[in-house]
């Protein structure tokens, strides 16, 4: 485990992650809190929590506990769930309505009016369509990070036995 204390990248990369994830929570906490969003709320205490767990089992990996980079691993997977079971959450109560009024509205109806009427429609007829989209992607993005983050402190793991 000598070898993990004097990989920059793991230092780096685990540091970033735990701290950014603390920081990241806790703005969005404070947001939903103030906009009294439940479920903003309880994915923020998610991801300061997962934050927490990066920091702690960090700390665990460096002093040499195996078991650390384990639970680091399996904690970037729960990471990418909580988040997916989010945006899941607002992709199935998106509000339509107040979708076509922030389209209705500057400065999306002044990016919207630089198109041609038909072109426009389209665009407002696939605002659903786009939105749930855009969920789609910002989970699959999430994954591809946590699965990622996590093979690495998995082959951390492996190469330090």
């Amino acid at each position: 485990m000598r070898e993990l204390r004097e990989n920059g990248l793991f230092c780096l990369l685990s540091g970033l992650s735990a701290g950014s994830l603390l920081v990241v929570g806790a703005i969005s906490l404070t947001l939903s809190i103030y906009t009294q969003a439940a479920a903003g709320i309880l994915i923020s205490l998610a991801i300061c929590g997962h934050g927490w767990m990066e920091r702690l089992l960090r700390r665990r990996a460096l002093r040499g506990e195996e078991l650390g980079l384990r639970l680091l691993a399996l904690n970037q997977l729960g990471l990418a769930a909580s988040v997916s079971l989010y945006l899941g959450y607002q992709a199935l109560n998106l509000d339509i309505d107040a979708l076509y009024a922030l389209a209705l509205n500057p400065p999306v109806a002044n990016a919207l009016a630089l198109y041609p009427d038909e072109l426009r429609l389209r665009i407002m007829d696939a605002l659903p369509f786009l939105a749930g989209l855009f969920y789609v992607i910002a989970a699959a993005a999430t994954w591809i990070a946590c699965l990622a983050t996590s093979i690495y402190y998995w082959r951390c793991r492996r190469r330090s036995e």
